[in-house]
């Protein structure tokens, strides 16, 4: 049997794609493409539409129209390359190639891939009502999130402190958008280095999400994140309140200089879909293999734990 090129996923899938990595713009109207894929767009709160498909590869794929129909950008969750999947899509459909725009940063034999004589160091542009649609998705997707807007630096502080540990302080910078947010560290935790790289997490005024950020300053964090909501372009950081994933990790393997794990991940909306893989820790200085976000993340949990009680983790489970 052909194994096919993609299948439909569901709608419920769309707030997975509130981070995403456009790759290519396909110039064909949303009825056209409708007919090649043998498949119906959905119609968006924000007056676009939209199409999720799986990969043949397992790769997520989302295609999102504008308002007027027009076109259709092709998107991958996340920050990962979408260039393969869009082929795929291209090759199964017949597609012409002089319809597909691809996106900077993606390339192939005859060099770079430059849409509209974008600087190759900039990216992509997102168009501006894909972040009113990320709007949108984000404050639907989760009831915790019908609230009003966060406006005073009290309510922020009290969400941090639901969603972080019990007990935990943090310090608020307010920029327009959201609450900058970044702990205060004991002493103990002070003398065993735990402040060398301390990031930072950004509450959206608007929506009540939380995401996690590097370790600059925090009105330079929280200049950043301005730009990016201002713009209509994703966030740096990526989303820990509502947790997407629950991470349940048991340690396989254990020496001087490393430390294995198996992971289990679960989505949160559907507990029936779970994937397992395996992280190596490299003890110091510290790094991990593979080097996806899912063992970065084990890895700063474990590390964390680490730092705390002297002794990596024999087992953990924690939403991320």
């Amino acid at each position: 049997m052909r194994e096919l090129a993609y299948t439909a996923s569901p709608d419920s899938e769309l707030p997975y794609y509130e981070c995403v990595s456009l790759c290519a713009v396909i110039d064909i109207p949303v009825g056209d493409l409708e007919v090649r894929l043998s498949r119906s767009f959905s119609r968006s709160p924000a007056g676009g539409a939209f199409l999720l498909l799986t990969m043949r590869t397992g790769e997520p794929l989302g295609l999102f129209a504008p308002p007027d129909h027009s076109c259709a950008y092709v998107a991958v969750r996340g920050y990962g390359g979408g260039e393969p999947q869009a082929d795929i899509l291209v090759e199964a459909t017949g597609i012409p190639r002089e319809s597909v725009r691809w996106l900077t940063g993606y390339t192939d034999t005859d060099g770079p891939r430059v849409v509209e004589g974008r600087d190759a160091h900039q990216g992509p542009p997102p168009p501006p009502w894909l972040a009113e649609l990320n709007a949108s998705i984000s404050a639907a997707s989760d009831p915790r999130l019908q609230r009003d807007p966060v406006t005073s630096r009290e309510e922020a502080r009290e969400l941090f402190g639901n969603v972080f540990e019990t007990g935990r302080v943090f310090r608020m910078f307010e920029c327009t958008n959201g609450w900058v947010g970044q702990a205060v560290l004991t002493d103990d935790e002070v003398a065993s280095g735990a402040g060398l790289g301390l990031g930072n997490y950004v509450l959206n005024k608007k929506t009540g999400a939380i995401t996690a950020h590097a370790s600059l300053p925090p009105d330079l964090i929280g200049e950043q994140f301005d730009a990016a909501i201002e713009a209509g372009e994703r966030v740096a950081g990526h989303q820990v309140y509502p947790p997407l994933c629950r991470i349940d990790l048991y340690r396989t393997s254990e020496n001087a200089r490393t430390i294995s794990y198996r992971i289990d991940v679960t989505r949160l909306d559907r507990q029936s879909d779970a994937t397992t893989q395996y992280v190596e820790i490299t003890k110091n200085p510290i790094g991990h293999k593979p080097t996806d976000r899912t063992s970065g993340v084990v890895t700063s949990w474990a590390q964390m734990r680490n730092n705390t009680t002297g002794t990596w983790p024999a087992e953990g489970t924690f939403d991320y």
